[in-house]
């Protein structure tokens, strides 16, 4: 098929068989916690090879892709090869290089993990490196198969939460590991003050999408760190504008000055609030620094 497909292994063992057309195939093994794209309109089969059920979860760019061509034959039974992509290259998929991705306005690219691969063993265990989204927030970024749609994988240490952002469509996120929260809300700065605004409660396995540009924070109140993989059209190599990619690269500042984050000094008390609360529950001691609250809307 003519649209790109980034897959993550909730469960099981297995591996996937890969080839193109009248090329020599090639296959690589999953587990539990791995992440793979398999390339462009590739033939591809997955074997599970393990004693129990194996589960994964794809995240596509079929929707986009039908709408634009409303043919499904050209989209599932077209035979051109993507050569520039993958050409049954010997290793494909047992290679990986970091890169310098300079998309993200005010981070210096030197601060950043950026890897061009096609497949993580285990997404849980890669290391990641501080990111300015807040205290104890961490990030890796992906470039998958040269695709358009990428992820990037975020965690919170212990008794930490994140600053509240907002960016375009499409992003979805699904937790791997950890206990937590978080925040939906439109419009105001102010998540009380939203229109609408909602809670969503996560563990492992949970999967959701924040709507087209609503503020979206997410709390650690376990016990544990808590770790996600969020799969968008953000266009590490490739951007695609129009669909969400802009928003995605803005400074990663407070709104009023450019960004697409509301700063710990500007966010609605209550949040804080909230996230004690769960803490004591869980009986995990806060590790958030003080803070004093100004106006969000001041000069």
């Amino acid at each position: 098929h003519i649209f790109e497909e980034v897959v993550y292994v909730l469960s099981g063992q297995g591996e996937t068989l890969v080839w193109q057309n009248d090329k020599p195939k090639q296959s690589f093994a999953w587990q539990e916690g791995g992440l793979f794209s398999v390339p462009l309109n590739a033939w591809h089969q997955y074997r599970n090879t393990g004693k129990s059920p194996a589960r994964l979860v794809g995240v596509t760019s079929a929707p986009v892709v039908l709408d634009l061509y409303h043919n499904s034959d050209f989209v599932f039974h077209n035979d051109f090869d993507f050569a520039d992509r993958y050409n049954s290259e010997e290793g494909y998929f047992h290679r990986s290089r970091y890169f310098r991705y300079e998309g993200l306005k005010g981070v210096n690219p030197d601060d950043l993990v950026s890897i061009e691969t096609s497949h993580v063993q285990d997404i849980r265990k890669l290391d990641l490196k501080l990111f300015p989204r807040g205290e104890g927030n961490s990030y890796a970024f992906l470039q998958m198969a040269d695709n358009v749609i990428a992820p990037h994988i975020a965690a919170w240490e212990v008794g930490v939460y994140s600053k509240a952002h907002r960016h375009g469509p499409g992003s979805i996120i699904i937790i791997i590991e950890g206990k937590g929260h978080s925040l939906v809300w439109n419009g105001d700065v102010y998540y009380s003050k939203g229109k609408p605004h909602h809670r969503v409660d996560w563990q492992v396995g949970s999967m959701f999408v924040p709507p087209l540009y609503y503020f979206h924070q997410h709390f650690n109140t376990g016990n544990s760190p808590g770790r996600y993989v969020a799969i968008a059209w953000v266009g590490r190599k490739y951007r695609v504008d129009g669909l969400g990619t802009e928003t995605h690269v803005q400074p990663v500042t407070h709104i009023r000055e450019g960004g697409n984050q509301i700063d710990y000094e500007d966010e609605d008390p209550l949040v804080r609030r909230m996230f004690d609360e769960e803490l004591k529950k869980s009986g995990v001691k806060s590790r958030m620094p003080p803070v004093k609250y100004r106006d969000p809307y001041g000069a």
